[in-house]
Formats: C-alpha cells, sequence, structure tokens
C-alpha cells in the first residue's frame, strides 16, 4: 500500500490529512504565524513554526514518506480567491515535482458526489452548512472533532481512496 496526503489548499488555513494503507492516520491545520512570512502546523499532538511556506509543505511531504498527494480544486465566483488558490495548488505541484511525489487535483464537485454517494446525503446549499456537514460526516465515520479544514482534506482523502486513485497493493 502507499502514504498519501489529502489537501484543502486555502490562503488562510489549510487542511491536511495524512493516510497510510488507506487508513487516517494524522491530520493538521497549515496557517500563516505572524507578519515576517512564517507558517506554523497545528495539531493536538504539536504546535511547529517554520520560516517560510516552502520549508512548510517539505518538511510534510519530503520527511513524513508522502508517495501521493491529492487536492482540492475548488471554483468560486471571485477570481481573486480561484487565483490564490491556483497559486497554492502549483506550488504545492512543484514541491511534489521536486519531491517525485504524484500530485493529483480533485474537483470539488467530484468528491463531493462520491462523498455523497458514499454516506447517502445530499449536501446543503450554504458553505457554513456543508462544513457542518463534513465535520458531522468525519465524525460519524472516524469518531474524531477536527476542523472544517481538516474535515474537508479527510472527506478528499477518502473520495481518493474510494475511486481508486491511490494504487492498490
Amino acid at each position: 500500500m502507499s502514504k498519501f496526503m489529502s489537501i484543502d489548499p486555502a490562503t488562510g488555513k489549510m487542511g491536511i490529512a495524512i493516510w497510510e494503507n488507506n487508513e487516517l492516520i494524522d491530520t493538521f491545520i497549515v496557517q500563516k504565524y505572524g507578519t515576517k512570512g512564517k507558517y506554523k502546523i497545528i495539531n493536538d499532538n504539536k504546535k511547529e513554526i517554520y520560516n517560510n511556506y516552502y520549508e512548510v509543505i517539505h518538511t510534510l511531504i519530503y520527511f513524513t514518506g508522502i508517495e501521493y498527494v491529492f487536492a482540492e480544486r475548488g471554483f468560486g465566483a471571485r477570481a481573486n480567491v480561484v487565483n490564490a488558490q491556483a497559486h497554492i495548488r502549483g506550488y504545492i505541484n512543484a514541491i511534489c515535482d521536486v519531491n517525485n511525489v504524484v500530485y493529483t487535483e480533485v474537483k470539488l464537485s467530484s468528491w463531493r458526489r462520491g462523498i455523497k454517494d458514499l454516506y447517502k446525503t445530499s449536501w446543503p446549499r450554504t458553505s457554513l452548512e456543508q462544513k457542518a456537514l463534513a465535520c458531522k460526516l468525519v465524525k460519524e465515520k472516524f469518531n474524531i472533532d477536527v476542523s472544517e479544514d481538516e474535515a474537508d482534506a479527510i472527506l478528499i482523502g477518502q473520495y481518493a481512496i474510494l475511486s481508486r486513485l491511490v494504487p492498490q497493493a
């Protein structure tokens, strides 16, 4: 089997889930720290500060032995948000490329459709209700309480497994 990362990319807070042998092993939040370009990783076990965005993403990919990365490819009406997320995805893709890690973008509508079918549920219309549902589904399946960003990252990973995007042994 393999070790992979699923990511809900964002400029403010980014949710990350780490999987091994198709089992969820950890989740993180990556967010800006201060005004000097630093970032921090936050989860129950640690709070680490990194000097820049490259350092935090490279550390998560290289030093954890990740073989595959699945990142959400969102959409929206605001061009500045879409462009910022595209920049983040491109940056992550480049770090994956340098580290010989397979990078795949997963459309928001695709993973939500897959999760909808898996859980026999419907996604509500509003963003707040969608985030609450994601947290609820993760709580039901994994019995853990996570942030909205981590919940989306976990569901993206579940979709990658369900859709056989993760190579099987």
